[in-house]
């Protein structure tokens, strides 16, 4: 990796060179290095724009880039890369991009080069923890020390990456992407024990290639850790009771103890392990704490519970930590059975119980070791203190003085005395009984039957009363005769006197007696009932004899029986709230519904007990006729027959309450005879109408009543007009309905009125006329350009008898605003101007009219009609009328003025391109002004010149020099060539204008100092040998800049030397150097070098080694053919062959040059001189 970084980062730092190059220069593009993450990657290629405009207008001049040479070097747009902000080749290998810069008036002037793409992979932070529900990463440590080591994470960082990477960890994302204050000693993060059992630390991993900083990632992560203290939590040991069904029930939560408030305990994540006294692990499937259990054995629990650490909010990767707890469960025995005790004492003594009769009933057939005690108090029994025995009386022997008293028992688990049950039961001194009085009861029987059997036990109950307990028994007497089967007891019609005895089954002295009757009665039918009808009103006030059907109930049958009416069965069956028991007179029962059910009870007047019930309807036929409605209709404007819809007043012939389906409608004409069509009667006569009404389900209710029916003329209307009127777009002007009047009666005779209205339904249903609304008819207002006014005409006797019809309000609104005057330049040839006058018309008018419902004329000076208004020539400025006619009525016409004006058009006279020398830095000024007379020449007038730096600026008159702050007199350049454009106009007029442009061009100079070159005599010629080559080199800063500058040098007697031939000399001597800008030879610099030629005797030229004894240096063969071998002590880096005039005719370079192909040389006499980096040696050789 770090060889490929290395190479990628020399590569940055190569400009390659420009591929291909129009007339236009390009600059310079560098190449762009990033850092990407596979597989993203995206360059913005427009960080070049700058470089490759190299000065030019980015206005004038467009930058394209390209992904071949081919598209390129042809200058083909359309294949541009389309999105040069966030270009991607695909891949991460090294990419090549070429750019054109391409004048945009000329897309064939273009310049090209071309720069390289250097992706650099970026390593990934993997992040080191996990992840959590809400998205964050989180590392957790359960077992913290005082220090953690965070480098045992460097592996998840790094995940399946390859290379050799710097990993780094930081506080804070700052820190981090500013590597600074990086954790020092990350293999052991202090963590104080005294801030808490659980810590978190917010903390940033950095990841970077080893051999670079360039490119890095990030990636944060939360630390949590927890070092347990000993008060965090505590368990205990359980002591649990079985529940009544024998199971146990634990909680096991109970036994964990959380004394850290602050401990986060993960709810619902803590689990038991069960594990019985046999080392077997019991836990159920899908176990949690709370558990059933069968089983009395004490077993073993470890609970572990969660430390949540992080917010994942369960288990997963957080602390678990194990206790160990006992749990001893016992059975809680049940109080199975228990029974009250009675006892009988004799003589007014104590009672004496033996409470231990419950003994066994309370143990049942439970096993196991219980013990029994009795207490007097609940609270004694549940809390097991103060028992009969602790008051020292015997359980066996128990003493009672009252006559009833309660005692507690307590059944509990010998070997776990927390578990317990409680019952409680009665003492009952028998002496005391008391037999209880039975209700007489009434049985029946059928008619035709005079016995019963009945069940006599039935009676127990009512004996016993509270008293009830299996020791007690009840006996049954008829006369002092013992009835032995008293569930099976037959009665016979009448009274029977029963006697009941209450004693104790094994103390018969102890007992009380009492008697009841029973007595047998039969029990009624009802033979028959009669449902009731009556015609009524709707308001229910009829009434109906009820007694009717007293004889029809009890029919042919013999007995003490009575009738009663009731208004519901249940209180028919319970013998309540009868009618008769009301007061209400049941021969004259009124009605206040439709129908109404009547429930009937028969009962023996001897025992009410023995009846039956029945019900029968009561039927009310409600019908009853209103005042009917007169109608009128209006005759059929052709005949003088009208038709009427009789059925109208079924509608209104009954109460609101009636339902119209309940009955028949039955119509009568004058004549009496039926009228079979009523809803299309057909008249050409006023008449009475006779309508007869009829109960659909009690046809026998009829009603009758009488209605009138009586015919009217309509009129029509005969003509309307409809009415016009010009008006301003306020639409103020009013309107004479009433010219409409006679145009709608006619010549129609009769008593008609004539009523305007704004909606065709208030016409139709004569609301809201407008005389209605106190309007003025004669002087009606209009708020807009078309209005409908609907007319009705109506016969005054009845306003039914009309015909409506309508007529159109139209409002021409026209009116003209003021008009504005129009100014225009005059032809710089023949002074006249052409003026569009049409622009008048979009503001003419309001802005809520439409042009296009209108006509414009205008008229000049002499109030001649202008045919083109849109193109209108002349020479003099004057007042022009403007015509507007509305289109919809051309009789609404408004005028109005405006004047137009002509301005003269100034003209660019002259400009003249200015020049100027300077240096390579452009630092030059130009004094623009001096174009300002020349632009304006011979013109006079109120003219201004402004001077912009593109033509677009000119033309819009916007962000001049001027208006910029720049100072025209001193206008700075930086670069070869401007274009400055110039617009000169009239300053009554700005619209009134002309351009042009001029070209500023800096034509740049420089002749550096150079150096003394110093060369020895020859020690056989007696002369020293210059190579002057190198010298346009060393007076200008950069090669590029020989291709615009010509460089001579002249000896002291003023002869031109050429450098291209090695320089003899004798002597130390100044050459004097010219540096003269080619395209404009008046820009021209002087420097001079001096030849120093030391004296034959010089330590330099004398002492130590000769050049050739240092470089040890052997060339051969020579003569040579078209290869020369070097062989030389140092390495040959420079080799120069002269022809024997010292004309340099090649150069060769290199970092140790062993051969030179020579084939192109002439054969001749050569001069070659050979160079190390310290020496150099001049040989004499032949090429054959």
């Amino acid at each position: 990796m770090k060889t490929k970084l290395t190479y990628l980062l020399l590569l940055s730092i190569i400009n390659i060179c420009l591929v291909r190059s129009q007339d236009l220069e390009i600059g310079s593009p560098v190449n762009l290095t990033e850092c990407f993450q596979f597989p993203i990657e995206g360059f913005d290629l427009t960080l070049n724009d700058g470089n490759v405009l190299n000065g030019l207008s980015p206005n004038t001049f467009s930058v394209y880039y390209f992904d071949n040479q081919a598209d390129s070097n042809n200058n083909s747009i359309s294949n541009a890369i389309s999105t040069p902000e966030n270009y991607s080749t695909g891949s991460f290998d090294l990419a090549q991009i070429w750019v054109n810069v391409v004048e945009n008036a000329n897309e064939s002037n273009f310049g090209n080069s071309t720069f390289l793409l250097i992706s650099i992979d970026v390593p990934v932070a993997n992040n080191p923890g996990l992840t959590s529900l809400s998205g964050n990463f989180y590392v957790n440590d359960c077992d913290a020390g005082d220090t953690f080591d965070l480098t045992q994470l460097n592996a998840n960082v790094i995940g399946s990456q390859s290379g050799n990477f710097n990993i780094t960890y930081f506080e804070s994302i700052t820190d981090a992407n500013n590597n600074q204050n990086e954790i020092v000693n990350p293999e052991s993060f202090p963590i104080n024990p005294q801030n808490g059992s659980v810590q978190k630390f917010s903390l940033v991993v950095r990841i970077e290639f080893d051999d670079a900083t360039l490119c890095f990632d990030i990636a944060e992560f939360e630390l949590n850790t927890y070092q347990q203290q000993e008060d965090d939590v505590e368990v205990i040991d359980l002591q649990v009771c079985s529940g009544s069904s024998g199971q146990i029930f634990v909680d096991l939560d109970d036994a964990l103890v959380v004394n850290n408030p602050d401990l986060p305990l993960i709810p619902g994540f803590t689990e038991f392990t069960i594990i019985d006294n046999g080392g077997n692990n019991i836990s159920f499937p899908n176990f949690e704490n709370q558990v059933i259990l069968n089983s009395y054995n004490p077993f073993t629990v470890e609970v572990s519970y969660v430390v949540g650490l992080s917010v994942i909010g369960s288990s997963f990767d957080n602390c678990t930590l194990t206790e160990i707890f006992t749990v001893f469960p016992s059975y809680t025995p049940q109080v199975q059975d228990i029974t009250d005790i009675i006892a009988c004492s004799a003589e007014n003594e104590e009672a004496i119980f033996d409470l231990t009769i419950n003994n066994a009933l309370a143990i049942g057939d439970q096993t196991g070791n219980f013990t029994i005690s009795y207490h007097f108090t609940l609270a004694d029994a549940n809390a097991g203190t103060n028992s009969v025995t602790d008051s020292g009386l015997d359980p066996t022997a128990f003493p009672l003085n009252d006559f009833e008293q309660f005692l507690f028992l307590r059944i509990e688990n010998t070997d776990g005395t927390e578990c317990f049950s409680v019952g409680f039961f009665f003492l009952q001194d028998a002496d005391n009984l008391i037999a209880l009085q039975p209700e007489n009861t009434n049985f029946c029987s059928f008619i035709g039957e005079d016995n019963l059997t009945i069940d006599l036990t039935a009676f127990d109950a009512d004996v016993k009363g509270s008293q009830d307990d299996i020791n007690l028994i009840v006996t049954y007497f008829q006369e002092d005769v013992r009835i032995d089967t008293p569930s099976a007891f037959t009665i016979n019609t009448g009274n029977t006197t029963i006697t009941a005895v209450l004693s104790l089954d094994i103390f018969t002295s102890c007992f009380d007696e009492v008697s009841f009757d029973v007595s047998l009665n039969s029990t009624p039918a009802i033979s028959n009932l009669l449902d009731l009808e009556v015609c009524t009103d709707f308001d229910f006030s009829s009434t109906f004899d009820l007694s009717l059907n007293i004889s029809e109930a009890i029919g042919n049958q013999v007995g003490d029986f009575e009738v009663f009416f009731f208004n519901s069965l249940e209180e028919a069956e319970n013998n309540e709230n009868s009618l008769q028991e009301q007061g209400i007179d049941v021969e004259n029962y009124p009605v206040d519904s439709s129908v109404e059910t009547i429930f009937v009870r028969i009962q023996n007047e001897n025992s009410e007990s023995c009846f039956s019930t029945s019900s029968f309807e009561l039927n009310s036929f409600p019908i009853e006729i209103n005042p009917l409605v007169n109608l009128t209709n209006c005759s059929d404007q052709d005949s003088v027959n009208a038709i009427f819809d009789l059925t109208e007043n079924e509608s209104s012939a009954l109460p609101d309450e009636a339902d119209l389906t309940d009955y028949f409608f039955s119509y009568f004409d004058e004549n009496d005879e039926l009228i079979t069509s009523p809803e299309a009667f057909e008249t050409f006569v006023s008449q009475e109408i006779k309508l007869e009404i009829a109960s659909s389900t009690n046809p026998a209710c009829v009603v009758e009543g009488f209605f009138n029916i009586g015919i009217f003329e309509t009129p029509m209307v005969v003509n309307l007009l409809d009415l016009e009127v010009c008006t301003d777009f306020d639409l103020s002007s009013t309107f004479d309905l009433s010219l409409n009047i006679p145009e709608a009666i006619g010549n129609q005779v009769g008593d008609f009125g004539v009523f305007f209205f704004n909606s065709l339904e208030n016409a139709e249903n004569n609301e809201k006329s407008i005389q209605e609304q106190g309007i003025d008819i004669e002087n009606y207002p209009v708020d807009s350009s078309s209005e409908t006014i609907f007319v009705r005409i109506q016969n005054e006797n009845s306003e039914s008898c009309f015909s409506t019809s309508s007529f159109e309000l139209n409002s021409f609104p026209i009116e003209i605003n003021p008009l504005v005057n129009l100014t225009n330049c005059g032809d710089q040839e023949d002074g006249n101007a052409i003026f569009d006058l049409t622009e008048n018309e979009s503001f003419a008018l309001p802005d809520e009219a439409d042009i296009t419902d209108y006509f414009f004329s205008y008229f000049d000076e002499n109030d001649e009609l202008i045919t083109s208004p849109e193109a209108f020539e002349t020479s003099v400025s004057q007042e022009i009328k403007l015509e507007i006619a509305s289109s919809a009525n051309q009789a609404c016409v408004v005028e109005g003025f405006f004047n137009i004006g002509i301005f003269e058009t100034p003209m660019l006279v002259n400009l003249v391109d200015l020049e100027v020398c300077t240096d390579f830095n452009f630092s030059s000024t130009f004094d623009l002004s001096l174009n300002i007379p020349e632009a304006i020449g011979s013109q006079v007038g109120d003219f201004g010149v402004s001077f912009f730096n593109s033509l677009e600026e000119a033309e819009n008159n916007e962000n001049s020099l001027q208006v910029q702050g720049i100072d025209i007199e001193n206008y700075t350049v930086d670069f070869l060539a401007e274009t400055i454009f110039v617009r000169i106009q009239n300053e009554n007029s700005e619209s009134c204008f002309s351009t042009s442009s001029f070209e500023l061009n800096s034509f740049p100079s420089e002749a550096n100092d150079i150096e003394n070159i110093t060369e020895c005599l020859d020690s056989e010629t007696g002369i020293a040998l210059f190579d002057l080559s190198d010298i346009p080199n060393l007076v200008t800063t950069s090669s590029e800049n020989l291709t615009q500058l010509t460089v001579n040098v002249f000896t002291a007697s003023d002869e031109l030397v050429d450098i291209n031939e090695l320089y003899e000399a004798t002597s130390s001597e100044t050459l004097q150097i010219e540096v003269i800008n080619t395209a404009n030879p008046t820009c021209v610099e002087f420097t001079s070098v001096f030849l120093e030629v030391p004296n034959p005797n010089d330590e330099n030229c004398t002492l130590g080694i000769t050049t050739e004894e240092g470089l040890v240096l052997e060339v051969y063969p020579n003569p040579f053919t078209n290869t020369l071998n070097i062989s030389s002590q140092q390495p040959i880096q420079q080799v120069n062959i002269y022809n024997i005039q010292g004309k340099i005719i090649s150069k060769i370079s290199g970092n140790s040059l062993e051969f030179l192909d020579v084939s192109n040389l002439s054969s001749g006499v050569y001069l070659i001189q050979f160079s190390s980096s310290e020496l150099s040696v001049t040989q004499k050789l032949i090429k054959l």
